[in-house]
């Protein structure tokens, strides 16, 4: 999927993805600065006992946000594996690339050589003919 993306294409998924994952780490860090405001408020009121409909809730509230989490989660996990094949692809492609100039440098090398050898012959031949 990603194996034909660029650069830049490439950068802002990082990005994204680094997004993503502040953004989830604030939601909990806030989530618990609430959770222990709240606590400290009703330890000051006069403690009431929640109803089941209350704590039902509660826990919906809770499995609806995990399963966005698992959700978001499985995303990240198959961006980041996208991203992995991509990274790997580049490799690969570097990889080849060195090569290539490898070879054409060596090739460069040998050619030049033989220019050489070649305009010594020709200085060596005008000399006979002179």
């Amino acid at each position: 999927m990603i194996g034909s993306l660029e650069p830049e294409i490439c950068t802002k998924m990082l990005k994204k993805f680094s997004e993503k994952l502040r953004a989830k780490f604030s939601a909990t860090t806030k989530g618990a600065r609430n959770e222990e405001n709240l606590s400290q408020a009703s330890g000051q009121e006069e403690q009431k006992e929640p109803s089941l409909h209350e704590i039902k809730s509660v826990l919906v509230h809770i499995q609806i946000t995990v399963s966005s989490i698992v959700l978001e989660n499985k995303q990240l996990k198959k961006e980041l594996a996208d991203l992995k094949i991509y990274i790997q692809t580049k490799d690969r492609e570097l990889s080849e690339l060195k090569i290539s100039v490898d070879k054409t440098a060596k090739s460069n090398d040998a050619l030049e050589k033989k220019l050489e050898a070649t305009f010594t012959s020709l200085k060596a031949t005008r000399r006979d003919l002179i």
